[in-house]
């Protein structure tokens, strides 16, 4: 009962976290400032709780090893990083524009 809980929670982060990577492609690309603050924060949080119940997840399981539990994460942080690093260089280029016009 507990696996299928951590499961369906597990699978419901990863639905809302990959919701959250397409808005921050779309942030990244097209997006404000403050929206990409959000969108970074956000995805900040929802890669935490991922990675967490991911982790529990496998600790629950007796079929998945340590070494594919590392090597998924690493995968899924490393997207992460990917997103979090796009928006931290639109957050820099617009405030780069900014001071261009004082």
């Amino acid at each position: 009962m507990i696996y299928v809980t951590v499961l369906a929670l597990h699978l419901a982060l990863t639905a809302t976290t990959g919701l959250v990577g397409l808005v921050a492609v779309f942030a990244a690309l097209r997006g404000s400032v403050a929206l990409c603050k959000r969108v970074a924060v956000f995805l900040a949080v929802t890669a935490g709780l991922q990675v967490a119940s991911g982790v529990y997840l496998a600790v629950l399981s007796p079929t998945i090893e340590v070494a594919s539990l590392g090597s998924h994460i690493a995968l899924y942080l490393g997207v992460c990083a990917a997103l979090e690093a796009a928006l931290f260089v639109r957050i820099k280029r617009f405030a780069l524009y900014a001071e261009s016009f004082e």
